[in-house]
Order: C-alpha cells, then sequence, then structure tokens
C-alpha cells in the first residue's frame, strides 16, 4: 500500500488496516528520513495514523514506534485542546472575546481621544502576545489580520477605526475556524483512543492468559524433578502449543517483540519435552514466564507514564519545572500526584527484583529497577518533568 508519510515521504508498506485508517507495519523495512536523509528502521508492529494537513488539504501518515506511543498522542492532543475552561480550546475563545471586544471598542469613532488610544493599543498587544509564534494555519491568519488592524490607519494615512474593524472581523472569522475544527477533532480522537485501549486491552488479556498457564507449569515440582509420566509430558506439550498460537495473535508493538522471544523460549521448552529433558523445558518455561512478566510491567507502567506526561506538559504550559513557583492548582495536582505515585514506586521496584533475566537475550531489570529509583527521587524534588523521561526510558527498556 503506498502512503504519503510525514518522515519518510512516499512510501509502499506492506500493512493491516486497525480500526479504519491506522495502518500496522507487517514487516520490517529499512527508510530514509526525508529531514538530514538519516537511515532508519521501520518494525513490524509499528503504526501509522493519518494526520490531516490543512494548508496542503491532505492527509499524510504519522508514524508511531508503538501503539502507547499513539494513544498518548491522543491524550495529549485532547489535553492541550481542553475544553471551555483549559487547554487550547479555552485560549481560541478568549482571543475571540479580546477580538470582539476591540471590535466594539471601534464602533462610531471618527476620532479616538489619548486615553482610549492607549487603552487600544494595550489590547491590541495583549492579543498579538496571545497570538504570536502560533503554527496553525488559521491563527496565524488571524495575527496577520491583527497587525494590520492595529495601527488603527488607512493606506491613505488617515486614522480608520472602521477599516480596523473590518479587519478584526476577518481575525475573528479565522479564530472561529480554528475553533471548530477543534470541536471537529476531538470526538474523532476520542473514538481513536478507544480503540487503542480495545487493542492494548486485548494483548494485555493475551499476556496475563499465558502468564497464569506458564505459572501452573513452573510450580509443578514433578517438572522441574524430571519425573513427570508420559500422559503429562503430552499435556504440557499441548498447554505450550496453545500458548504459542495464543502469543501469534499479537500484531502490534510493543507486543511483538516480546511475541518473537517467547514464542522462541516456549519452541525450545516444548522440543526439550519431546526429547523428555523435562528440567531442561523447565528452564525455558521460567524464561518465558520472566519474560512475560517484563511486558505486564511495562503495561502497568504506562497509564502513570502518560498521567505524568500530562502533568508535566501542564507544568511547561507555565514556562516551570519545579511544583513551588507553580500556580496553586498545578501545584497541588503535581503533590497530589507524587503522594499516590512514590509508594506504588517503590512496591514495583521491589517486585522487579523477584524477577530473573539472567538468560534474556538483553537483561533488564536492573536497568529497570534504577530508572524507576531515579523517577522515585525526582517526584519527592518535585522534578515531574524529569521523572516522566526517567518512567518513558524503563517502558522502553522492557
Amino acid at each position: 500500500m503506498y502512503i504519503d508519510t510525514i518522515a519518510y515521504g512516499r512510501l509502499d508498506l506492506p500493512v493491516l488496516k486497525l480500526y479504519g485508517k491506522i495502518l500496522i507495519v507487517q514487516s520490517d523495512l529499512d527508510v530514509t528520513r526525508r529531514r538530514g536523509e538519516v537511515p532508519d528502521l521501520i518494525r513490524e508492529g509499528e503504526i501509522f495514523a493519518p494526520r490531516w494537513d490543512r494548508e496542503l488539504r491532505s492527509a499524510r501518515y504519522a508514524h508511531y514506534r508503538s501503539i502507547f506511543d499513539l494513544s498518548r498522542a491522543c491524550a495529549y492532543a485532547l489535553a492541550g485542546w481542553g475544553s471551555f475552561e483549559t487547554g487550547e480550546l479555552a485560549q481560541v475563545m478568549e482571543d475571540l472575546d479580546h477580538v470582539r471586544y476591540l471590535m466594539g471598542r471601534l464602533i462610531g469613532y471618527g476620532s479616538l481621544a489619548v486615553v482610549v488610544r492607549k487603552h487600544l493599543d494595550r489590547k491590541f498587544a495583549e492579543l498579538k502576545l496571545s497570538l504570536k509564534g502560533k503554527s496553525d494555519v488559521e491563527k496565524a491568519r488571524a495575527r496577520e489580520l491583527l497587525l494590520r488592524a492595529a495601527d488603527l490607519m488607512d493606506g491613505l494615512g488617515r486614522l480608520n477605526p472602521g477599516k480596523s474593524r473590518m479587519q478584526l472581523a476577518g481575525a475573528a472569522m479565522h479564530l472561529g475556524r480554528r475553533r471548530a475544527a477543534i470541536g471537529g477533532m476531538q470526538p474523532h480522537l476520542a473514538r481513536r483512543g478507544t480503540t487503542l485501549a480495545v487493542e492494548a486491552d486485548s494483548a494485555a488479556d493475551v499476556l496475563w492468559s499465558v502468564r497464569n498457564r506458564l505459572d501452573e507449569l513452573i510450580k509443578d515440582g514433578r517438572l522441574r524433578a524430571g519425573s513427570i509420566t508420559a500422559a503429562e509430558n503430552a499435556l504440557a506439550r499441548r498447554e505450550i502449543e496453545g500458548m504459542v498460537i495464543s502469543l501469534k495473535i499479537l500484531r502490534v508493538q510493543p507486543f511483538l517483540a516480546l511475541r518473537n522471544y517467547t514464542v522462541g523460549d516456549l519452541e525450545r521448552a516444548g522440543g526439550a519435552l519431546l526429547s523428555r529433558h523435562s528440567r531442561e523445558a523447565h528452564e525455558y518455561l521460567e524464561t518465558a514466564y520472566n519474560g512475560v512478566r517484563s511486558k505486564l510491567a511495562a503495561i502497568w507502567l504506562e497509564p502513570h507514564h502518560l498521567e505524568l506526561g500530562l502533568l508535566a506538559r501542564e507544568m511547561s504550559g507555565h514556562g516551570q519545572g519545579v511544583r513551588g513557583d507553580l500556580p496553586h492548582a498545578v501545584a497541588v495536582r503535581c503533590r497530589e500526584t507524587t503522594e499516590r505515585l512514590v509508594p506504588a514506586f517503590r512496591k514495583f521496584r521491589d517486585q522487579l527484583g523477584l524477577l530473573d533475566d539472567a538468560k534474556f537475550v538483553e537483561p533488564v531489570f536492573k536497568r529497570a529497577r534504577e530508572g524507576i529509583a531515579l523517577a522515585i527521587d525526582q517526584l519527592g524534588a518535585g522534578h515531574v518533568p524529569a521523572a516522566k523521561e526517567s518512567v518513558k526510558l524503563v517502558c522502553a527498556g522492557l
């Protein structure tokens, strides 16, 4: 399937559709990034999702390394747009109110008193600052019209509030379009987030089922001792075959990497049982068990990663990174988040210490414990953005 992508240009990708226009890559592909001609690798199970470009009036596909990356992008966008009280929607509504206020002030003036002119200049300055540096096309056009309206002069150098009022009407039109665009995208992204959650939950259900079945096999002391009967051996092999079939339905990252490793461990365990080497099979099953628990740990961490990310974005919106410098409401949320997450992270860190990754291709648990310990310290110091990055690295490594 040929698609136009943001990062790589036009690509011919083997893909599977996930709930409409979300695409899952079906095989690894070497590619080159458009910026800087940098080589890159798109892995099987990674995702492309369409993103509408209003200026080009077409959709191009954005690339996401995992289903969680796309889920966070949806959540961040919804939080960034916000409601009538918070986020971009609130700011657009406020900017619209200011434009309409200025339009009302300019009705009926043939000339402007000095005090009125100073008041209008101040209001124009506040609005220009609010719209400064906006990349959105509608808001950029609104700011352009605002700049032209602010001098209150026409092309002949005459004071002409009526001309400025017409330009402000144009700015209000573009801001209204941006408000409508946000309103149209919110339900779409909310639906996308829901469908992604369904896919992630289905994968988690598979992992929990495999984890529980492995737990029962590993706890069977006869398997470790090598004393199972031929009938029990055959039953264990059938159980392993069922787990392999379950894992093979996983189709998105980050679950696909686990699938490949764990299926290999299970198939080796089945081969060892077929050769009547039940102790060796037990070792392979333990490795598979710890691998599944590793990915379940990443799933457990993901909501906390998202929560920290949302709070970090809110903090950065105030230009602050330290809890004590923040507005009261944000500081309270930061404190509540810390008080809730620190004990949970400590418990999680301790549970990681019970897992054994000595036979993993790349051991991960020691590094994960160190990352969580660092996040705990950062949360205790009020550095939520830094803690979020530490948790992000842990999630990526599990």
